[in-house]
């Protein structure tokens, strides 16, 4: 997790929030990400990712559109 996000996460109180994971890599997965999430913000409705790896970008917007819609509902 970049150190900015750590950051923000341990500074503002997300309690009760709806967290949405969006994230453009170079790497794939979410690393040891997702359980610094679950300990910075446990009070929290995290919702499944959407990963980009950077080089796939430009051909990803369908599936964006379509997580789009997911986390809508």
């Amino acid at each position: 997790m970049p150190m900015i996000v750590k950051t923000f996460l341990e500074n503002n109180d997300l309690s009760e929030k709806i967290v949405i994971l969006f994230q453009l890599t170079q790497e794939r997965g979410w690393s040891s990400s997702l359980n610094d999430l679950d300990e910075l913000c446990q009070n929290s409705t995290i919702t499944d990712g959407f990963s980009i790896i950077g080089s796939n970008a430009k051909d990803s917007q369908k599936k964006l559109n379509e997580w789009f819609e997911e986390i809508e509902n």
